[in-house]
């Protein structure tokens, strides 16, 4: 009968655990308010891409309306260079592009822009195609030189 507790006890115990690790799983991800992993449709002949995305602040200094993370992605993708080198690393022998975008500050610290990084993502690592700026208030986009 003694085994037959501990063994009781033990299941508790786990289930518990799993429970627990279960609602704060449910509670982080409640609290992202951006699909941290989105799929992106392209043209027929280009399949899908994966676009992941990193969470960002939410305060801001103003009441402008600030271009979201997926829309600044969404302006680089949409670009026709992109969509040229998209496909033209396809020929190439890729098997997916991705685009991340971080928030870039001022040296004064405030959010300006978003940095986005345009990548063929290897199984073992990525590697970067070029960078873009899109300005966070006008949208406006800007190839970084490299």
């Amino acid at each position: 009968m003694k085994g037959n507790n501990k063994l009781l006890i033990f299941v508790l115990v786990i289930l518990l655990v799993i429970a627990s690790w279960q609602l704060i799983r449910s509670f982080s991800n409640s609290r992202n308010k951006l699909d941290m992993n989105t799929t992106t449709s392209l043209p027929k002949e280009l399949g899908t891409r994966k676009t992941t995305l990193s969470p960002i602040s939410e305060t801001t200094t103003s009441s402008a309306r600030f271009i979201t993370q997926e829309e600044a992605v969404e302006k680089v993708s949409q670009l026709p260079e992109v969509k040229e080198k998209t496909a033209e690393w396809f020929r190439l022998g890729a098997t997916k592009v991705g685009f991340m975008a971080f928030e870039d500050m001022d040296e004064n610290g405030e959010w300006t822009s978003w940095r986005v990084q345009f990548y063929e993502d290897k199984p073992t690592h990525i590697t970067t195609i070029d960078w873009y700026r899109v300005d966070a208030v006008t949208g406006e986009v800007k190839k970084e030189s490299t």
